[in-house]
């Protein structure tokens, strides 16, 4: 009896080392093209990291931005590799991860876009795409342009054009600021219709270089006679915080008085602060903290329970199997932030919530 207990209890010691005890850790990641340590980093961290692993249980998530060009596949392979066992990617060059998701689909580890989608065809080698509709984003700043100039005017935007999401913005805000109608000289009375113009030189493609791309703003204020609006699509104008405030310093009085209107795409602590001071008009955000646990969360719950949250035909949020899942099902959306000076302490209780 005595030799039986201690055989137990050997076989006891031995195995919990093994992990046969306590279940391994498991690991996911984010992935995106970015810089290490901004706000946006450190909020995908602190929303997947602290908030989802804390209501999920135990596991490591992993944020991986990488500095352009890099390409995203190097970092995904290492990832594999690594043995992750999810993993979210903001897809940039789509042809580029087409090998690697399919390798990761073949070592059976599933795999979520956020921010930019797949080709519809090739959306089979994701499990399903979270964020916010781009041109939705797009719309909203043209939404928002419509209530700067209500009657009208000249507008410019900035852009990557090389960056899908940036594209899909673009495409919003078109759709959000119809043209000028002239008057029609043949129907008496006829008024026309106010409208918003492109000026002859925008769309314009942001500089690689953020130092640059704070100038291009500075250029581009100062050289497009009548220019109403300036919408930037892109932080990167707005990276180098005080280049960037020395390049729009000159245009303050003009932003200040309404004249001017400086739109930005972000709502870091820096990016608010443009706003107090005259730096900006309106910033608008996409929540980076609750995008950092949706992600988290998603992940998680693919691994414990195989299933994801997605929304019904009538946009009610509900439960999915990942085997009953199709490439066109809609996970909720993560929502925007529009920042404004008369707002400014109100959006940044927002910006860093996760509801």
């Amino acid at each position: 009896m005595v030799l039986r207990l201690h055989l137990a209890l050997l076989v006891f010691f031995v195995a919990a080392p093994l992990g046969i005890a306590r279940a391994q850790t498991e690991k996911v990641a984010i992935v995106y093209q970015g810089i290490s340590g901004d706000y946006f980093s450190q909020q995908l961290e602190r929303g997947c990291s602290e908030l989802a692993a804390k209501e999920m249980g135990d596991f490591i998530c992993d944020v991986r931005p990488v500095i352009a060009p890099k390409p995203l596949s190097n970092t995904l392979r290492d990832l594999i590799q690594e043995g992750y066992a999810a993993i979210a990617v903001w897809p940039v060059d789509l042809d580029e991860l087409l090998g690697v998701l399919a390798d990761a689909r073949s070592a059976g580890i599933p795999i979520l876009t956020f921010n930019a989608d797949l080709a519809p065809q090739h959306r089979d080698l994701r499990l399903a795409y979270f964020g916010n509709d781009q041109r939705e984003l797009g719309k909203l700043f043209g939404k928002l342009v419509r209530q700067f100039a209500h009657d009208g005017g000249l507008v410019c935007t900035l852009y990557d054009p090389a960056n899908p999401a940036e594209v899909n913005r673009l495409r919003g805000v078109r759709d959000a600021l119809p043209p000028p109608i002239p008057p029609d000289p043949l129907v008496p009375g006829s008024a026309g219709k106010i409208g918003w113009e492109e000026a002859s030189s925008c769309p314009i493609a942001v500089a690689s270089d953020g130092a640059e791309a704070a100038r291009q703003v500075g250029d581009i204020l100062g050289s497009i006679s009548g220019l109403r609006v300036l919408v930037s699509l892109t932080n990167r104008s707005q990276e180098q915080d005080e280049l960037y405030k020395q390049a729009v310093a000159p245009f303050i009085p003009k932003i200040l008085s309404f004249d001017l209107g400086v739109f930005g795409y972000g709502t870091s602590k820096a990016q608010e602060d443009f706003l107090e001071h005259g730096h900006s008009s309106v910033q608008v955000g996409e929540r980076p903290l609750k995008l950092g646990y949706d992600l988290g969360y998603a992940m998680k719950r693919v691994l414990q329970r195989k299933e994801l949250i997605v929304l019904d035909g009538s946009g009610k949020p509900i439960s999915k199997s990942v085997d009953t899942l199709q490439p066109q099902d809609m996970t909720p959306p993560i929502g925007f932030d529009v920042c404004r000076r008369d707002n400014a302490f109100e959006c940044s209780g927002r910006s860093t919530a996760s509801q």
